[in-house]
């Protein structure tokens, strides 16, 4: 999409599904032909700052000290802790507001935001 530009950040928090490596990280971007002028990718790093726990499971995921950018966005949108990986997405309009969505509202949200 024309005006969308995709900010990544990869993070370990979630049953270690994530790669090891910003590396590998990277290199898996590329195969899925996402290296691209609008794909940004960051440094692998915390997004909960409390143990992820499911019910009926033992705690997965160690508790974490999120990057600044990360709970500023949270903050601002007002938005819980991501209860698992690609369950939090965070849409900034042109004029700078951040807003949450859930992964079946991004499409009709970014559509949205284009608009305006």
């Amino acid at each position: 999409m024309d005006g969308v530009s995709l900010l990544l950040v990869p993070s370990g928090q979630f049953g270690g599904q994530e790669l090891p490596t910003d590396a590998e990280i990277k290199a898996f971007v590329v195969e899925q032909g996402l290296n691209l002028p609008n794909v940004h990718v960051l440094k692998k790093d915390d997004v909960r700052s409390n143990t992820l726990k499911l019910p009926g499971k033992p705690a997965d995921g160690p508790a974490g000290n999120p990057r600044a950018s990360w709970k500023a966005m949270q903050a601002e949108a007002g938005a819980n802790e991501p209860g698992w990986n690609f369950g939090t997405h965070f849409l900034i309009s042109k004029d700078g507001k951040v807003s949450s969505a859930k992964p079946k509202e991004v499409e009709s949200g970014l559509q949205k935001l284009l608009g305006q």
